[in-house]
């Protein structure tokens, strides 16, 4: 009996144990969790950071899903520009995460040019703008993209003129001390000549940020260039992953916001005679021909409006562009091809060559970054665009100014047999400058190549890193200009009849063509050192460059230009104790 019991009792200890270590073990077993990041507006979120644990993370797709096994530690979801969540205790297989935009962005990584920051480590003015948002703006040039969305940049259009407007960038307002625009830098190379309209061959679809450097503490490090400000531009990266291929296709439709009002023949017939009353002149129409302008049964008695005679309603842009990105743990790549044509917006009769503006524009961009060993990093960024203008010979400005010159009452543009007509008073008229004084075709070559080391001096010292870059950029800008002249002739006597007489001494003349040509080559150098290290509460930054630039210059007109160098150097160091109280000196020296 008492046997039995022991027996009893170690076959039930024994089985107790044994269901205890069985679900012990059950527990350690990981569990698949599966679901999809959003933002606070409820769009999928891809390239967010989940992590479970050492070893155990993963990217959210381009529909914002994520799939990955969770042990016993956190699950966090970071992203730039979100607070990051932690999820301690995850009880079932589907979790679906909101991410909150983060309002003051502390952790927001901001590329300052030569180094990058935590937005709360700065203590210097910036703004930044996404590429995101700039893609927005259906408009051909990135500089159009600025307005109301850099705190501090004033933009100011010299020129309204489709895909070629003009914008003056200016930091602090028109009126502050720096009148000229400011410096800009793509993916830490200085663009020293025509700095401005390097802007005009990006398109905002190959951006990932852009950054404002509008204050003292940020712009000393650049010495004389940076005297104006600095725009930062940062191109996009790969993301580790599958290979994702994006595609956008857009079509735009642009109009005039106020279009010019314009008086019919009667009208202005009616006040050039009060006017010429008033001034107790004679009259220059008669009653008989106000009654013809305002009957407009009488073809000797024409109303023309001239805008909508040589002005479309709209013009048309169409932009396409495809993005391709993916990576593994040692290589990461982003591929960029946009394509943009803008189309005209005057009403041409030419059937021998095109005179309508029109402008077309190309340019790919491809970003590699590779990870030679555990020190070593390398990265390769090309890229390049083509952008073909056309515009008619005597310019859009001067076709466009010539309709408000023009009376309504003229009759034309044509006579009967074909001689183009203008009046008295009008050298040139909006048909002769359209149709009878060939075109211009400007054409803009932009490549540039970038190869770059970084070194992670860890094996000295934690937080020291060294990077060399050298970049060699070409431009070539040639032009092919077609000019004619043609016979002008004006209404004989009075309107009364439809009789002309030649109007100066202008022939017809051939179509006649000539070329210009200009190339520019830089050569640019950079090495920098840099220093970031966390010792508990206290945070110590230091960077040291040295930058080596030269420009040459070729005309066809001049071609015995002289190079031009360029020299600078700077350092900075910063401290910070709690993330909040910080103390940061600069010093930049450059020369030329």
């Amino acid at each position: 009996m008492i046997n039995n019991l022991k027996i009893n009792i170690l076959a039930f200890t024994f089985v107790a144990l044994l269901c205890i270590w069985t679900q012990s073990s059950a527990q350690e077993v990981p569990i698949q969790i599966k679901g999809t990041v959003r933002d606070n507006l409820g769009r999928a979120m891809p390239g967010v950071t989940v992590n479970a644990g050492p070893a155990r993370g993963t990217l959210t797709n381009s529909m914002g899903e994520y799939t990955l096994l969770k042990g016993d530690q956190p699950l966090t979801f970071s992203y730039n520009g979100f607070t990051t969540q932690k999820i301690s205790t995850v009880d079932k297989e589907q979790l679906d995460i909101t991410l909150q935009p983060d309002a003051h962005k502390n952790d927001e990584i901001v590329y300052l040019g030569y180094t990058a920051q935590r937005r709360g480590d700065i203590s210097g003015s910036v703004s930044t703008v996404t590429g995101e948002e700039l893609e927005r703006a259906p408009v051909a040039n990135l500089n159009q993209t600025f307005p109301g969305r850099l705190a501090g940049l004033t933009t100011q259009e010299a020129s309204s003129e489709l895909s070629r407007a003009s914008t003056n960038l200016y930091i602090r307002g028109i009126s502050a001390a720096r009148g000229a625009g400011p410096l800009v830098m793509i993916d830490g190379i200085i663009n020293s000549y025509n700095s401005h309209q390097t802007l005009d061959y990006i398109s905002a679809n190959e951006i990932e940020s852009v950054t404002l450097l509008k204050d003292a503490s940020t712009q000393a490090l650049y010495g004389i260039q940076g005297a104006s400000g600095i725009l930062v531009v940062t191109t996009k990266r790969g993301n580790k992953g599958d290979v994702q291929i994006k595609t956008t296709l857009d079509q735009a439709f642009q109009e005039v916001t106020t279009k010019p009002h314009f008086y019919n023949a009667a009208e202005y017939a009616s006040m050039r005679n009060q006017a010429a009353a008033n001034d107790g002149q004679v009259k220059p129409f008669t009653d008989q021909q106000l009654e013809g302008y305002r009957s407009g049964t009488d073809e000797r008695y024409p109303s023309t409006n001239w805008y909508d005679r040589y002005m479309q309603d709209y013009a048309s842009m169409q932009r396409a562009a495809v993005n391709v990105t993916g990576g593994s743990d040692n290589v990461l790549f982003y591929s960029n091809l946009n394509f943009m044509h803008q189309g005209g917006q005057f009403i041409t009769d030419q059937t021998e060559y095109n005179p309508n503006a029109n402008n077309v524009w190309v340019n790919y961009r491809s970003n590699v970054d590779m990870k030679l060993n555990r020190y070593l990093n390398a990265f390769v960024r090309l890229s390049g665009n083509v952008k073909r203008e056309r515009t008619p010979g005597a310019g859009n400005a001067t076709v466009y100014s010539s309709l408000f010159q023009i009376p309504p009452t003229m009759y034309g543009p044509l006579s009967p047999d074909g001689k183009v007509l203008t009046t008295q008073n009008v050298a040139s008229p909006t048909y002769g400058l359209l149709n009878r004084t060939g075109y211009v075709r400007h054409t803009v070559t932009n490549i540039t190549s970038q190869f770059g080391l970084d070194l992670d001096m860890g094996f000295l010292t934690k937080g020291l890193k060294l990077n060399g870059t050298m970049a060699y950029q070409t431009n070539s800008v040639g032009s092919l200009s077609t000019r004619e002249d043609y016979e002008r002739f004006i209404r004989s006597g009075a309107n009364d009849t439809l009789a002309f007489i030649k109007k100066g001494d202008q022939n017809e003349t051939p179509l006649a063509y000539s070329k210009t040509h200009s190339y520019y080559y830089h050569l640019t150098y950079n090495t920098a050192l840099n220093y970031q290290r966390d010792f508990g509460k206290h945070n110590v930054g230091a960077m040291a460059y040295m930058f080596f630039q030269n420009l040459t210059r070729t005309e066809t007109s001049s071609p015995g230009l002289l190079p031009y160098n360029r020299v600078s150097s700077g350092a900075e160091f910063s401290y910070g104790y709690d993330r909040r109280y910080l103390v940061k000196f600069d010093l930049g020296y450059s020369g030329s």
